[in-house]
């Protein structure tokens, strides 16, 4: 049996240069558009602010994951990027 995977977790992030040829940003389109895998990257670090998920969370073919806190009640992680962009 060949294991073939469909999902790629990156912990990664930068900010985004805006460069369309950005090898991390030309690696995620090529795993999602040529090989069909789903992306999840951290969302970043830069939180609480809307508009602080880093690259390449930002970039539509790809699913950002932020941090939560689970004193009680599950929170957002005060330093949890979020925002659509």
């Amino acid at each position: 049996m060949t294991f073939i995977p469909n999902v790629i977790n990156i912990s990664l992030g930068g900010e985004d240069d805006g460069d369309p040829d950005n090898p991390v940003r030309v690696a995620c389109r090529q795993a999602s558009e040529t090989y069909g895998l789903d992306v999840v990257a951290a969302a970043g670090n830069f939180g609480p602010k809307m508009t602080t998920i880093m690259i390449p969370g930002l970039w539509p073919a790809v699913i950002a994951v932020g941090a939560i806190e689970t004193l009680g009640e599950m929170v957002i992680w005060d330093q949890s990027s979020r925002g659509s962009h």
